[in-house]
């Protein structure tokens, strides 16, 4: 046996005097011979972009130039093991054996990435003495005359082994064996650079599908968003958006939600990209309710563990348990699928099924991992669609409620009103007409409950109706003060009036009589015994009313909160009332194409002023 660096002994030289010549390497005084050939290694290692590409250039130029008659690319691998990549010349026994891990690797080559050191074998016999086992080798024998083995290090980085045999002897010279070395390490460089563009090209594709997925979830979400207030909307949203992300011609998918008893699986959304089939889709999801905790989906419910089968065979569904699996195997033949949960937090709402009939396209983890995400959002707005509808219904029977209490307010009060009346006129005894005075108060007070009852429930409903007709602003003014004498009296307010000129607009005239009713009322309430100021007038093409009151006033951050829901003006003021007469007042006035504003600094009062438009078809902004 001769290894690295050994003498060959005196037969082996006589043997190889004439078979140790190697094409151009014969003479070696011809540099520029050794040369070209390893040119031309090293041009067609600098186009090698793979691993697999190094190893072809290994077992295809430099397999040619080095005259060989078998030649073997062996790769290490993470864990250290050999890994047979490319062979020429070779028994395909032996490189089906390598490949499938069947048969071990030629022990030469074990040896070489063991000691990390080429081995030279210059005749079989010393082959053969070295390593008995290769006396049974699979290669023919004349392959295996001469054997070397070639380690392809860099650094301390131990890549891989190549080894080429010969069909003759040989007896390498230092200027043959230095050649054979410089093979291996550019073959080690090139493999080096094979390895990080592989690695690059392997992490901008997965960037790529990184900000493909993050772009596919962004579009989902807003796609999902502008869906949220209607479940089934939403519901055919998701599951269209499935289909066309993860899907094909062949893929559909199955929404299924839990019932409120929690026992039983309800499927609601189901769609094909292909239409027959979506509408086939649609009929079997119907009948065909999952038990919740029985077979894939009813597991997935109750677990919250998604399932992914990347190849589905009739038996696997079958064996799952779930006669909609089956029915579902049966008649859209799936050779693939995957069940993720819809999940809030730590409640499971149901279950996303996704399949496919396309045997050349297999589910993935990250098919399965995006699939997730997907569902993550869709549940999110399937419980905001739930919450919507539930708020919706919710707003309905409160407006009924508040409508049928109005209603059956209204005849015991005015059955009141007229006895209290008729008692006022009857009796005129001091205590007596004092009580019927305060009992007629509170039937004023109720009577203005009841009317803010029936506006927030028309307003609510979106049936707020206004009957137009031809109205003297100014003249409307003047009769909602003259009602106002007595509240003005006991509020120990003066009112100055300005509404002298007829301002005429089309108008629903109950609608502002209650809107000037409120603003004056306001003014009262919060006045502080100081004169109140009104006036109505008109610019251009707008009419105005103002009511200006002298009271505590109201600050700039409080003043866009006094025309919302159940806000007051100012904080300690008097506690009493719905808080709803200022929003009225808005909703009223922008149902007409007008504005409410107001003017108000603290303790400089406020000045409430109403803008209309004075003909019906104009609804531009007053300001």
């Amino acid at each position: 046996m001769a290894a690295s660096g050994s003498d060959p002994h005196p037969a082996s030289r006589e043997r190889g005097a004439v078979d140790g010549e190697m094409g151009p390497f014969a003479d070696d005084a011809r540099s520029a011979d050794r040369l070209a050939p390893l040119q031309a290694i090293t041009s067609a290692l600098s186009r090698s972009l793979s691993p697999e590409e190094v190893a072809g250039v290994v077992v295809g130029h430099a397999y040619n130039v080095v005259q060989a008659s078998a030649a073997g690319v062996f790769f290490c691998l993470p864990s250290g093991d050999l890994r047979h990549i490319a062979s020429r010349g070779l028994s395909p026994v032996a490189v089906e054996g390598w490949t499938q891990g069947t048969l071990a690797l030629p022990p030469v080559i074990q040896m070489t990435a063991s000691t990390r050191e080429a081995h030279w074998y210059e005749t079989h016999e010393e082959l053969v003495d070295a390593f008995p086992s290769t006396r049974e080798a699979h290669t023919p024998a004349e392959r295996l005359q001469a054997t070397v083995a070639l380690p392809l290090k860099l650094g301390p980085r131990m890549l891989g082994v190549i080894g080429f045999a010969f069909s003759a002897n040989k007896r390498w010279n230092p200027a043959q064996r230095d050649f054979l070395l410089t093979v291996a390490e550019v073959c080690a460089q090139a493999l080096d650079r094979a390895y990080l563009y592989d690695a690059e090209r392997t992490a901008r594709a997965e960037a790529a599908e990184a900000n493909r997925r993050l772009r596919m979830l962004s579009e989902a979400a807003k796609a999902f968003a502008e869906s949220n207030r209607d479940l089934a909307s939403a519901l055919s949203v998701i599951a269209a958006y499935l289909t066309e992300v993860v899907g094909g011609a062949a893929t559909i998918a199955l929404i299924s939600l839990i019932r409120e008893d929690g026992t039983v699986m309800e499927n609601v959304a189901a769609r094909a990209q292909d239409p027959e089939l979506s509408q086939q889709l649609v009929a079997f999801a119907r009948e065909n309710p999952q038990q919740v905790g029985v077979g894939l989906r009813g597991r997935v419910a109750a677990t919250g563990e998604a399932v992914l089968l990347k190849s589905t065979q009739h038996d696997s569904v079958e064996g799952a348990g779930e006669t909609t699996n089956r029915t579902l195997a049966d008649q859209f033949k799936p050779t693939t699928l995957m069940v993720v949960p819809l999940r809030v937090q730590d409640r499971i709402l149901g279950t996303i099924l996704l399949t496919r009939a396309d045997p050349a396209r297999p589910y993935t983890e990250g098919d399965l991992a995006l699939v997730q995400e997907l569902a993550d959002r869709a549940a999110l707005t399937i419980e905001n669609a739930r919450l919507y509808e539930a708020a919706q219904r919710a707003i309905r029977v409160r407006d009924h409620i508040l409508a049928t209490a109005a209603h059956e307010l209204v005849t015991p009060l005015t059955v009141l009103r007229l006895q209290l009346a008729s008692l006022q006129r009857a009796d005129q005894h001091q205590r007596a007409s004092s009580k019927i005075e305060m009992a007629t108060r509170s039937l004023e007070r109720l009577d203005n409950i009841i009317d803010k009852f029936l506006d927030i429930s028309c307003i609510s409903a979106g049936q707020l109706s206004l009957t137009q007709e031809s109205v003297d602003l100014s003249a409307l003014v003047r009769d909602v003060a003259g009602l106002f004498s007595e509240r003005l009296a006991r509020s120990a307010c003066e009112l100055d009036l300005h509404a002298e000129q007829a301002v005429i607009g089309h108008w629903d005239k109950l609608r502002l009589e209650q809107v000037v009713t409120n603003l004056m009322s306001n003014a009262c309430r919060h006045g502080r015994g100081q004169p109140i100021e009104v006036a109505v007038g008109a610019t251009g093409d707008m009419a105005f009313v103002q009511v200006r009151d002298h009271g505590p006033g109201i600050a700039p951050d409080q003043q866009a909160r006094i025309f919302e829901r159940l806000e007051r003006a100012v904080a300690g003021r008097e506690q009493g009332g719905l808080r709803l007469g200022l929003w009225i007042c808005r909703e009223l006035v922008e149902a007409q194409g007008g504005k409410i504003a107001v003017d108000s600094a603290p303790g400089e009062g406020s000045t409430f002023t109403v803008y209309l438009p004075r003909s019906a078809s104009r609804r531009a902004d007053p300001m």
